[in-house]
């Protein structure tokens, strides 16, 4: 061996020693960062110090707990509450008037909606918006709601707002809840400008909130030129809409309404400052999303929790008999076994095409067995299929895990003692939307559309 072979050599074995300590320092660092206590870290929030801030959370669905994993826990309702309560008196302090607001599918079932009102009253939630998922709740809402404002649709007739004044700046901001007017439909379209003519001829700022799909969002924002500062939207596939003068075009399109989603994440909040106009100078709007965690539980919310959980002890059991049965036998259950209980993710379900999936194929004449295999779980797993009206892809085609016994027997239990939830991944989305049968399929753009 020569000697520049032996120097190349000794090179190359120094640099494997060298990479071989830098990853057992590596492993070492992460191993007692795993084992070290988690330092509660206080959100964030922007510096400026606004006139009035609104803070928004939605999409709660009645779920009080989500699981034990690490990167779910911060969307339990009592950790979001310990977040909501540090960064809106953060802001007070700061000489900000604060307002808490719900954006609306927070209902989710009858059994939850004492409990989670409880919650909110608590966590000093000032106004509700109500969705159209949860106007199906309203009854029962509006005789658990003691102190907080309803906001029910305009567009449906109803002449509800939350206002919120900064004496001192002599700011006032109204929020309406314009529900999910067609903006094609001149009807409905009426009452809602009239309902926001009247608003802005009283208030600096008007925001309203919209169940909208992207599409129609849009048309909706031409719509409503002049007469509204912001849109709020709950659409997870929504990211955000800037009016053209935002986005650095002609003046004349400033007075389009800018548009932003709600919160899609329970662990997240939407901060919505807004800064009074400096001589006569049209107020400022800012919509920015805060993400919580790391914060403990709120003591408080977390006992009203656990009465919910003690309550519902003896259902989760029996849900877990049942859905042991089912896992052992893999056999075929309808989408209704499983709404009975998870009746929010059965509802939002429904108006996906999941749900559909059947008559789509009947539309287009295409009832065959290559087609039924990924277009029905009843037929895949019995060769046929007795009905077609919300029918399709269903729980258990996406939620694989409940055909497995032993992951079947996490289903029962208390979420927050889960060890973890499993997710929905790719892979099993692509055992149809593959490249034969949806060359354009993204995954990242497709999950929140059917996600609950």
């Amino acid at each position: 061996m020569t000697e520049e072979e032996l120097t190349k050599r000794s090179n190359w074995v120094g640099f494997a020693i060298a990479l071989g300590l830098i990853l057992l320092f590596s492993f070492s660092m992460l191993r007692q960062y795993r084992r070290s206590p988690r330092v509660t870290q206080v959100p964030q929030i922007p510096e400026q110090k606004a006139d009035v801030i609104l803070y928004w959370t939605a999409n709660r669905q009645g779920k009080l707990e989500i699981c034990g994993c690490p990167g779910k826990k911060g969307e339990d309702i009592a950790k979001v509450a310990s977040g909501l309560h540090q960064i809106s008196s953060l802001a007070r302090k700061g000489g900000s008037t604060i307002g808490i607001l719900e954006g609306g599918d927070f209902a989710g079932s009858q059994e939850v909606i004492p409990y989670l009102l409880e919650c909110y009253e608590i966590m000093g939630y000032q106004a509700l918006c109500l969705s159209p998922r949860d106007m199906a709740f309203y009854q029962q809402i509006k005789d658990k709601a003691k102190n907080t404002t309803l906001l029910l649709p305009v567009s449906e007739g109803w002449d509800h707002r939350f206002t919120i004044v900064n004496e001192k700046k002599g700011l006032a901001v109204a929020v309406v809840n314009l529900g999910a007017p067609s903006p094609t439909n001149e009807e409905q379209m009426k009452k809602v400008t009239e309902a926001l003519t009247r608003l802005r001829s009283r208030y600096q700022v008007v925001i309203a909130v919209t169940y909208l799909n992207a599409e129609k969002v849009k048309e909706l924002q031409k719509r409503l030129k002049g007469l509204a500062d912001l849109i709020l939207v709950d659409d997870p596939t929504f990211m955000v809409l800037r009016s053209a003068g935002h986005e650095g075009a002609g003046e004349s399109d400033l007075s389009l309404p800018r548009v932003h989603r709600l919160p899609h994440l329970r662990s997240n909040v939407l901060s919505v400052l807004v800064w009074a106009g400096k001589d006569g100078a049209k107020p400022i709007v800012q919509p920015s999303e805060i993400p919580i965690h790391g914060v403990p539980d709120e003591p408080r919310v977390k006992k009203v929790v656990d009465r919910y959980f003690a309550m519902r002890q003896q259902r989760l059991q029996r849900e877990l008999d049942k859905v042991l049965r089912v896992a052992l036998k893999k056999d075929y259950v309808t989408p209704e076994f499983c709404g009975s209980c998870h009746q929010a993710e059965y509802n939002q379900w429904k108006e996906t095409a999941h749900a559909h999936a059947i008559e789509t194929l009947e539309k287009q004449g295409r009832l065959d067995k290559q087609c039924l295999t990924c277009h029905s779980l009843e037929f895949r797993l019995r060769g046929v299929i007795t009905e077609k009206k919300n029918r399709g892809v269903e729980c258990a085609d996406c939620h694989t895990n409940l055909m497995d016994p032993a992951q079947a027997r996490l289903h029962g239990q208390r979420p927050g003692e889960r060890s973890s939830t499993p997710a929905i991944s790719p892979a099993v989305c692509i055992r149809c939307h593959d490249r034969q049968n949806s060359p354009n399929f993204n995954y990242t753009t497709a999950l929140p559309k059917v996600s609950h």
